[in-house]
Order: C-alpha cells, then sequence, then structure tokens
C-alpha cells in the first residue's frame, strides 16, 4: 500500500457538476479531433473557482470582456498558478474563466482555498465549465489525483 502525496485542495466546490472531458481523453469537439491533456468539469456562469495551492500568479490573461464562445481562442480568459511542492514545480491552468471575475495580476501570491476567478465559457468552449490543467516539472499529469477531498470546499 503506497500513500500518495495529496498535495491540492479543490478547485471549486464537487457538489452538483459533471466531468465533461476527463485527462487523456480522445475527444472530437467542433469537428477537431484532439487529446485532452486536462480536466472539464460543468458548472453554471460565475460559479466560484479556488487555489488549490499556495502559490503565484504566473500568467493571467482576461481579453474576452463578454461571457462568449470564440473557436479561435484556446483556453480563453485564464490564470495560470505556479506552486512549489517538496521540490516540485507544479503548474495549474484554470481555463475559459468569466470576464471581469479576477482583479489578480501576474506575481500575487494564493492561498490554498482562496477564491480566484468563476467559471466561465470564454474562448475555445462549449459551455460554461473549468477547464482544469495541471503539469509536475514540464509533463502534464492528472491534476484530479493530487486533490485532498478531505478538504473539500463547503458552498454555503
Amino acid at each position: 500500500d503506497v500513500i500518495q502525496n495529496k498535495p491540492f485542495t479543490s478547485p471549486l466546490d464537487f457538489k452538483n457538476l459533471y466531468a465533461t472531458s476527463f485527462f487523456k481523453e480522445e475527444r472530437v469537439v467542433y469537428e477537431k479531433e484532439n487529446i485532452h491533456d486536462a480536466w472539464d468539469f460543468s458548472s453554471p456562469a460565475q460559479t466560484p473557482l479556488y487555489s488549490v495551492c499556495n502559490g503565484i500568479v504566473k500568467r493571467i490573461s482576461f481579453p474576452y470582456q463578454t461571457n462568449t464562445i470564440d473557436t479561435s481562442g484556446g483556453a480563453g480568459n485564464f490564470i495560470e498558478l505556479e506552486c512549489i511542492i517538496d521540490d516540485d514545480k507544479y503548474k495549474v491552468l484554470y481555463g475559459h474563466l468569466y470576464p471581469n471575475s479576477s482583479n489578480l495580476k501576474v506575481g500575487d501570491k494564493v492561498e490554498s482555498m482562496q477564491k480566484i476567478a468563476s467559471v466561465g465559457t470564454t474562448g475555445y468552449s462549449t459551455g460554461n465549465h473549468l477547464h482544469f490543467q495541471v503539469s509536475l516539472n514540464g509533463k502534464y499529469i492528472d491534476g484530479l489525483s493530487l486533490i485532498d477531498f478531505n478538504s473539500a470546499i463547503l458552498e454555503k
């Protein structure tokens, strides 16, 4: 029995949502095939999103001012965090964020379970959802496997 390190908290309240794309899933979106390097979780627009770790904002982009799909828009509005845990460098990308839902800037420090933005459908999206993508030392990994569900977000 190996105990797996679960260094992350939940990025959103997992009640009342659905996984719509799975890590490493082969899929077709807008008639284009790809392998998805992330998890997608459908959730209503403006559902709060939280930092999964203590980290630093490395990249942030909010070019979309309306919550609309743009099939040439990639991750749409997004935030990328960097978290150093036990000498490992995790990068966590939150994509398709709701317009104007964050006032973070590059270099800001965030704490685990701190609200950082909210769910939207900006960019290359098929509806309101969180695109949750994690890499470890430059390689995409299954971010869901890192979440300690005993520290779940409790929405009131």
